[in-house]
């Protein structure tokens, strides 16, 4: 199994601020010096699934992946048992809820997984 950090923008993302690498390892996450790539027409054949944590109708991420004709794309959020958003610690939200909200639905996700491997 594989994953990535990826972004919308066109260019390549930042290396974690230290609030960010402070509260990650505050919960017992390895980070590492990894930044996002950026998402590209490729990206969307290259995996089987495609989580989001914010707003699956940004107009550029339909100009990116044209579309999402196999279902691929879905909201972290939705494993988590919540609709929306996972808040932004860069904009209204906290590195603190942003962890545990990802946490929850990343556990939920391994749930889903895993039931439909047996």
């Amino acid at each position: 199994m594989e994953a990535e950090s990826a972004r919308i923008e066109d260019c390549k993302g930042e290396p974690l601020c230290e609030e960010g690498k402070n509260a990650l390892e505050a919960a017992g996450f390895p980070v590492t010096p990894e930044v996002p790539i950026p998402l590209e027409w490729k990206t969307y054949d290259n995996y089987n699934l495609i989580l989001l944590v914010d707003n699956p109708d940004n107009p550029a991420l339909f100009n990116t992946m044209g579309g999402d004709v196999d279902n691929k794309i879905h909201l972290l959020s939705e494993y988590a048992g919540f609709e929306g958003d996972i808040e932004n610690p860069y904009e209204e939200g906290t590195f603190a809820g942003a962890i545990k909200a990802s946490e929850a639905a990343c556990k939920g996700l391994i749930d889903q997984l895993s039931s439909w491997m047996k």
